[in-house]
């Protein structure tokens, strides 16, 4: 759990950087709202899905490295939380939003629920099958959070499913690509390897076009000064 959770920094310091500007947007216009939570989202998921991809690859090695072979049987409870990680990611920018649209009560209510489901899910699953059982839980309530997020989410701004599944299919993609480089660099040390799938993934997803350069320049913007209205081609792009 613990190799799962010290990834989280990256949304919380990203949304921490961004609110600003999307409360700032939020009262603003809310198609301009639409297109920086699409963008963020789709950032995220970019960061979020090869480190996922890529620990899910290289479990076996990690634990054995870092925690010896008496903890083997965590393989498993960490493939199944890395599953989770890029649900996690999304939920930031999804329940930042909805603080920034003074929905503060509406992102609390979902966090409640998913809370509820994840402790319903561990009172089911972890006699049978210990930690094994409370990964699946936190999988499940990953998913349920980010099944509502993006429900409330869409309520408000109605952003572009197709956008986001977009830049999953095509970071999955490039993570395929990245996991097959990986497991033939399996007998090379745990850092190279980590290194030349880091690399691959870059190359991969730049062929893939995983990222657009109006998503960086835009977001640039927003983090260094007050919010511009993006174009509308940028904001019917996909």
């Amino acid at each position: 759990f613990k190799i799962g959770f010290v990834f989280q920094f990256i949304p919380l310091a990203f949304m921490g950087a961004l609110y600003p500007a999307m409360s700032a947007v939020a009262h603003r216009s809310l198609e301009e709202l639409r297109v920086l939570f699409e963008q963020a989202t789709r950032i995220l998921v970019v960061i979020a899905l090869p480190i996922s991809v890529g620990i899910v690859v290289l479990a076996p090695r990690i634990i054995h490295v870092f925690y010896g072979d008496a903890f083997a049987p965590s393989v498993i409870p960490l493939v199944i939380l890395m599953c989770a990680l890029p649900f996690i990611f999304t939920n930031f920018p999804a329940g930042n939003l909805l603080n920034a649209c003074d929905r503060q009560a509406t992102n609390t209510r979902l966090v409640a629920l998913a809370t509820t489901v994840n402790l319903f899910a561990n009172f089911l699953l972890i006699p049978p099958f210990g930690a094994v059982g409370a990964a699946i839980s936190s999988l499940i309530g990953s998913v349920v959070l980010a099944i509502a997020n993006a429900i409330a989410v869409q309520r408000v701004v109605a952003f572009r499913i197709r956008v986001l599944l977009d830049v999953w299919l095509r970071s999955l993609v490039a993570c395929v690509v990245m996991g097959a480089v990986v497991v033939a660099c399996a007998r090379l040390p745990l850092v190279v390897t980590s290194a030349i799938g880091a690399i691959t993934y870059m190359v991969a997803a730049f062929a893939c076009r995983v990222v657009r350069r109006e998503d960086v320049v835009q977001l640039r913007q927003y983090f260094r000064k007050a919010p511009v209205a993006p174009a509308a081609t940028e904001a019917t792009a996909v």
